[in-house]
């Protein structure tokens, strides 16, 4: 799952999950109420063909290119790089 650059309050989340079991236990319950109240339910199959088709005009096509590659594009970058590091830094070796 990709996230939003961290702000002040996912660095303390991201903190506090990592030296608590009780703080990781709440917050699941938490995000848990949070998909039920907004009656999303991930147990149920999606029929895509059932779902209303979007149109986008011609001429938004590239924009919205442009900002996907602007915004999204970096981000995955880095996510990516990131997991290179951190994979680096461990040094896997094939078992066996």
């Amino acid at each position: 799952m990709l996230r939003s650059p961290p702000n002040g309050v996912d660095r303390i989340e991201d903190w506090a999950l990592s030296k608590s079991e009780s703080v990781a236990l709440f917050l699941n319950l938490k995000r848990y109420l949070q998909t039920r109240n907004r009656e999303v339910d991930d147990h149920t199959s999606i029929d895509i063909r059932d779902l209303p088709a979007r149109t986008v005009a011609e001429s938004d096509i590239e924009r919205l290119r442009q900002r996907h590659r602007g915004h999204y594009l970096d981000l995955y970058r880095e996510r990516l790089e990131r997991l290179v590091e951190v994979t680096r830094a461990a040094a896997p070796s094939p078992c066996c």
